[in-house]
Parts: C-alpha cells; sequence; structure tokens
C-alpha cells in the first residue's frame, strides 16, 4: 500500500528537519547538559548531602552523650547509700564501701596491669620496627658519596635505641614472669609500660630524623610508627598514671 502523497511529502519534510540538526550542535548540547549536571552536583546536592550527614552524626552523638548521662544516673541510683564512689587523686582505682564504721576497698584496675604488658609488648614491636626502617634507609641513602649509616651521628642514634629497645623489652619480660608466677607485679608492669612506650616514641622521632623529609612522608612508614607510638603512652592508662602507680608502690613500703 502506498501512502499519500500529501503524507509523503509530510514524512519527507520531517526528515529534513531532523537532518538540519548537525553533529556539532548535539556534542554541544551534551557537553553543556554534563557542565550542568556537574555544577550542580558538586555546589548543590554534595553540600546538601554532606550537611544532613553531619547532622546525623551530630544527632548519633548526642543521643549517645544521653544514654551514658541517663545510664551513669541509674547506677548511681541503684547502689545504697552506704557506697560511694571516691574521686580523689590517690585513689582513683578504688570504690569505698563504708558499712558499720569500717571501709572495704574494691580495686579497679588490677585488671589493667596484665594489660599494661600487653602494651608495652606492642610498643617494643613498634620500636623494633623503627629501628629496622632506620638501619635499611641509612645503609642505602648516600650522601658525599658514602652511606648515611657510615656518619658517627646516625651510628649513635642507632646504638641508642637498639640500647633502650632491649631495656625495655627486659623490664617487660620480668613483669610477664612475675604474672605467670602469680606474683604482684603491678610496680613492674607499670614501669614496663612506661619505659617501653617511652623508648618507642622516643626511637620513633629518632628514626624520622634518620630519614629526614621521607620520614615524615607517607611514602614511607615511619610516620605511622610514630603515631602508633603515641598511643601506646596513653591507653591502658597513660604515662602520668603509670608514675603515680610506681611511686604509690615504693612508699606504701617505706
Amino acid at each position: 500500500m502506498r501512502l499519500p502523497l500529501s503524507d509523503s511529502g509530510l514524512n519527507a519534510g520531517c526528515l529534513g528537519r531532523s537532518r538540519g540538526v548537525s553533529l556539532i550542535e548535539l556534542v554541544v548540547v551534551i557537553t553543556v547538559s554534563g557542565i550542568i549536571a556537574a555544577v550542580l552536583g558538586t555546589f548543590i546536592v554534595r553540600p546538601i548531602q554532606g550537611y544532613e550527614a553531619q547532622v546525623r552524626r551530630a544527632q548519633l552523638v548526642d543521643a549517645a552523650e544521653m544514654a551514658v548521662r541517663r545510664l551513669g544516673q541509674e547506677i548511681r541510683q541503684a547502689l545504697p547509700n552506704s557506697v560511694r564512689i571516691r574521686d580523689s587523686l590517690g585513689n582513683t582505682n578504688s570504690i569505698n564501701c563504708a558499712t558499720a564504721g569500717s571501709t572495704c576497698s574494691i580495686e579497679m584496675l588490677t585488671t589493667l596491669d596484665g594489660g599494661r604488658i600487653g602494651i608495652a609488648s606492642q610498643a617494643i614491636g613498634i620500636g623494633r620496627a623503627v629501628l629496622e626502617e632506620a638501619v635499611e634507609y641509612s645503609q642505602t641513602r648516600e650522601q658525599f658519596g658514602r652511606p648515611i649509616s657510615s656518619f658517627q651521628a646516625i651510628q649513635w642514634k642507632l646504638s641508642d635505641m637498639a640500647t633502650q629497645l632491649d631495656g625495655a623489652e627486659l623490664l617487660t619480660l620480668r613483669a610477664a614472669w612475675l604474672e605467670q608466677e602469680g606474683r604482684g607485679y603491678e610496680k613492674e608492669a607499670a614501669m614496663a609500660k612506661l619505659m617501653a612506650s617511652d623508648t618507642a616514641m622516643w626511637a620513633a622521632v629518632e628514626g624520622v630524623q634518620v630519614l629526614g623529609g621521607y620520614g615524615y612522608c607517607k611514602d614511607y612508614p615511619m610516620e605511622r610508627h610514630m603515631r602508633d607510638a603515641k598511643i601506646t603512652q596513653i591507653y591502658e592508662g597513660t604515662n602520668e598514671i603509670m608514675r603515680l602507680v610506681i611511686a604509690r608502690n615504693l612508699l606504701k613500703h617505706r
């Protein structure tokens, strides 16, 4: 069946008009549309999504703080009047129960002693990684035509690292042995954690110094060792608390 002449003419006109859109114009339209979409996404959609995420995060933090505060109030209300939480510098680790004129102390930090040995071991491992990285770099990095490991200043840094790490390891092994033997080790665990974490942090700073600018870049693991070493001075009791624990054990025997 053949189309009427008028329909054929109409179709021909439509085809002619569609062929009038050039390829360049089509590319321009698509490009402009992409630019508009990118601008909208960058300056409107993403900021809105980021703001909503911040609001949601703040709401979650507020809810968590309220839950913790409510739990603390419920615990305090549930405790009898004869029990009070003593909040003093010298005995921050005990809950005192006053009953019939006598007091009893429930030690809360005893379980931390074993954890401090673990943190000391972690700090020693970080210090060993720092030493290995510093030794390897000093043997490959050359200045003035020779490796920097041949310079006395670098050698002293490496030897001090190795010596202090060995000393911290021996303190840690002593505390671990006392725990294994079932003997008191609170002071020894605090000494091990104090010495090991301070040594790891000091060694990390020296390691960054050996690597120079590279020690500060994420291309090398030294900067991560320094961040890892710092946390060992903080958790399971800060090193200031370790000094208080050591002093308390020394003075109570006098």
